[in-house]
């Protein structure tokens, strides 16, 4: 029997969650769905996946604020917690581009959910990745990690925390990783800037492939 997984993947209207969770593979519940003809229909059907030892799903969200997110991931007994990273011209861009009957709610929708959205629980942030490989670094994402990101994401938001892998400072509205001590996943080094982040797993697992004569890849 396959792993229990249960996503709650979280953005802003545009922001890409629906194609991404369509590619994860795994039951998609969105409430845009016309199957769903209001809000209190689809909760109930999302709360059904928290008993559901066997659910493989993906639960799409607004949820700009940590609370919220918390609520819903709580509600479906989410494995995992992820915000869509982008910027609200690229979400409003795309909104246009769809045409729907929504567009105005959409757009407006747009700014409020950015003034909303605070970053204090830690939420992997989601930015390009493949969504089928959603899961794939869950398991190092287990209750440490999410303690330590938690107890590092309030000084992160305020400013003043510099990446332990370049030294340069992180901008509290820059994305980043807790990094990990090369080679482990149980070690903190600390947070780091993203790109310093994935630059480094990319190396170490190249290197690794390169030790066993397999042929190497870029990042995904």
């Amino acid at each position: 029997m396959a792993e229990r997984e249960v996503i709650l993947l979280c953005g802003p209207p545009g922001s890409g969650k629906t194609t991404a969770a369509r590619a994860s593979r795994l039951t998609l519940f969105d409430r845009d769905d016309p199957r769903w003809p209001d809000e209190r229909s689809f909760t109930r059907a999302i709360a059904r996946l928290r008993g559901d030892r066997s659910a493989r799903a993906v639960v799409i969200r607004a949820a700009p604020t940590s609370k919220a997110r918390d609520r819903w991931a709580r509600l479906i007994g989410a494995t995992h917690v992820y915000v869509v990273d982008i910027d609200a011209p690229t979400c409003a861009r795309r909104v246009r581009a769809r045409a729907r009957n929504d567009l105005r709610q959409s757009l407006g929708a747009i700014p409020a959910w950015f003034e909303k959205h605070d970053r204090d629980d830690g939420a992997q942030s989601f930015n390009g990745w493949k969504a089928h490989r959603m899961s794939a670094d869950r398991s190092r994402y287990g209750a440490a990690h999410e303690r330590e990101r938690r107890k590092w994401a309030p000084k992160v938001r305020r400013g003043g925390v510099t990446c332990w892998r370049c030294g340069e400072a992180i901008s509290p509205s820059e994305p980043w990783d807790l990094g990990h001590a090369d080679g482990s996943d149980s070690i903190y080094n600390g947070p780091e800037h993203r790109r310093c982040n994935r630059g480094a797993a990319a190396k170490l697992t190249n290197q690794r492939r390169r030790n066993k004569g397999l042929p190497t890849s870029e990042p995904w």
